[in-house]
């Protein structure tokens, strides 16, 4: 059961929405990091497990903007 009265409802749409392009930032940052061949891969470890957070984060975002394409399943990760 969630505790409601850690919550305080009072995000706007805004905040929600550069959160998101917060998040899609981040996660780009690391996509780079994974994809340049003179990283070694050692060191690609945390950007993946980074980007891989992320973009749960933004699937969340999405879902909670009403993004048509973001459905519950794809957001629960029941979906690729």
């Amino acid at each position: 059961m969630i505790d409601n009265s850690k919550f305080t409802y009072d995000r706007s749409w805004e905040q929600i929405e550069k959160m998101l392009e917060q998040a899609e930032a981040e996660k780009s940052k690391h996509k780079l990091t994974i994809l340049n061949k003179k990283v070694p891969m050692n060191m690609k470890e945390q950007p993946m497990r980074d980007f891989k957070g992320l973009q749960g984060v933004c699937n969340a975002l999405r879902w909670v903007l009403g993004d048509r394409e973001m459905g519950r399943q794809k957001v629960l990760g029941r979906e690729k």
